[in-house]
C-alpha cells in the first residue's frame, strides 16, 4: 500500500552538514561557533590561524565569516585527519 504526504527537501547548509558528520572529533555546533566568531570579532577580511581542523564545522563556520577577502590558515597534527580534510 503507497500512503501519501509530504515530503520535505532541505538545502544541504554548514549547519545540517556538521550535523551528519562522524564524530571523530568533537563537534562545535553553530550556537557556539557563533559564539566562538562573535568573541574573536572576526569579519570579512580577517586572518585567523586555527589549531586542529578536526571535523572542520568551525573551520567551515570561521570561512563562511572572514570570506571573500580574509583567510584561514588550519594545522592538524594528526596525519589521518589531515588526510581525511585535505
Amino acid at each position: 500500500r503507497i500512503s501519501r504526504g509530504w515530503v520535505y527537501v532541505l538545502a544541504p547548509t554548514p549547519e545540517l552538514w556538521a550535523l551528519s558528520l562522524p564524530h571523530r572529533t568533537q563537534i562545535i555546533y553553530e550556537l557556539d561557533a557563533a559564539t566562538i566568531v562573535f568573541h574573536l570579532n572576526l569579519k570579512p577580511g580577517s586572518w585567523v590561524v586555527e589549531s586542529g581542523t578536526g571535523s572542520g564545522a568551525l573551520s567551515t563556520a570561521i570561512m563562511r565569516v572572514v570570506a571573500p577577502s580574509g583567510f584561514l590558515h588550519t594545522f592538524e597534527f594528526n596525519e589521518m585527519r589531515a588526510r581525511a580534510a585535505g
